[in-house]
This record gives C-alpha cells, sequence and structure tokens, in this order.
C-alpha cells in the first residue's frame, strides 16, 4: 500500500470514473466508482453538499439523498483539491459534489480515498 504524498495527483485518478455506488453509514457517505478494471472509493466523513445551478443541497435539507443517488452513472470530469479547505468532484452535466477538509469542521478523518490497483491511500485529516 502507498500513502499519498501529493493528494491532488491521487484524486485525478477519480477522473473518467463512473459512480457506480452510493453507501450511506450511521454518520458518513461512501461514494464507489469504476473505470474499466481500476476502482476507487472515497469516503466523507463529513456529509458533503450537492451543487448544481446555483442551487446547494446540504446535509439535513429535503431531497438531500436523492440528489446524491442522481449522481449514479454519471462519471466524473474534474476533481479540484483546495488543500486544506474542500475536495470538488465535478460530475457530466456540471454537478458538483463539494467535500469539506477544512480542520474547525470535525475532528479525526474528513475524507478518506483508496484506489485498488495500485492500492492507494490518502486521508485528510
Amino acid at each position: 500500500m502507498t500513502i499519498a504524498k501529493i493528494p491532488g495527483q491521487l484524486l485525478m485518478e477519480m477522473k473518467g470514473q463512473q459512480l457506480y455506488s452510493i453507501e450511506f453509514i450511521l454518520d458518513y457517505v461512501s461514494f464507489h466508482f469504476q473505470r474499466e478494471v481500476l476502482r476507487s472509493h472515497l469516503s466523507a466523513m463529513i456529509w458533503p453538499t450537492f451543487e448544481h445551478n446555483d442551487e446547494v443541497t446540504r446535509f439535513g435539507d429535503i431531497g438531500y439523498r436523492d440528489v446524491l443517488c442522481s449522481l449514479i452513472a454519471r462519471n466524473v470530469t474534474e476533481v479540484l483539491f483546495i488543500e486544506k479547505r474542500e475536495v470538488i468532484v465535478t460530475f457530466s452535466g456540471d454537478v458538483r459534489l463539494v467535500c469539506s477538509i477544512r480542520p474547525e469542521d470535525r475532528k479525526g478523518e474528513k475524507l478518506l480515498f483508496n484506489t485498488q490497483e495500485p492500492h492507494s491511500l490518502f486521508v485528510c485529516s
């Protein structure tokens, strides 16, 4: 296993991958991506926001789960890593998933990203 030293480069492996499932766990959410044989997994310990057409949907808003699920089968077109601030994953249709990695938002890990082949791990804490 490799611990990523350049998180932006590792996160760029998501580009072109299709979101094929979302897993809602007690206090976080996991996103599963795949492109051919490459699979990756993004777990957000802080509930991400969903942005589309100047509208923002946050955890607790009516329809939050539905808008996240609307990302399934979309391809990642861009990933932006803003150190100590956020990771923005843009999907086809200019839909954005914004994951906070701000130190003040939560204690412990905020975002976990890993790939299967080659196995790499990136943790924002």
